[in-house]
């Protein structure tokens, strides 16, 4: 049970999913459950990585796969959801591109984002939990 712990980050990840599928069952404004998932999915992918920064630095393989996440899916498809605020999703075309299509790969790459995630949890349990800067010093204290 308490290893449990080192995997949170793999849990929020994994949990997120259905709460914004429940999102769209529950608000009937698709538009408005999209932007707000949107929102769902940037707050916990900065978290996650300021997560994995603290406990991995830049040595993190979650960090650079969420930041790919982040930029080329998450937030291009919120911004075009937002700038054609009124418009069927399915009907948007943003930069020559159809953010469908983009949140059809998305879909595919997150898997990536779970394996990543699942990686780094396990050299985090490995290194006990700590992080990779001694809050004290401030120098580095793992050798990753």
């Amino acid at each position: 049970m308490k290893n449990i712990k080192y995997f949170l980050p793999v849990l929020v990840e994994i949990l997120q999913v259905p709460f914004i599928i429940i999102m769209f069952k529950v608000i009937e404004n698709r538009q408005l459950a999209g932007v707000l998932g949107g929102i769902f999915f940037l707050i916990i992918g900065f978290g996650l990585i300021s997560h994995f920064y603290k406990m991995l630095y830049t040595k993190s393989l979650s960090i650079w796969v969420l930041m790919g996440h982040l930029f080329i899916f998450v937030i291009p498809i919120f911004v075009a959801r937002v700038s054609f605020w009124g418009t069927p999703f399915e009907d948007i075309v943003f930069m020559g591109i159809k953010p469908t299509m983009l949140h059809d790969i998305s879909e595919k790459y997150y898997v990536l984002v779970l394996w990543a995630g699942i990686y780094d949890c396990m050299r985090i349990k490995r290194h006990e939990g700590k992080p990779y800067f001694n809050e004290e010093t401030g120098q580095p204290q793992l050798d990753i």
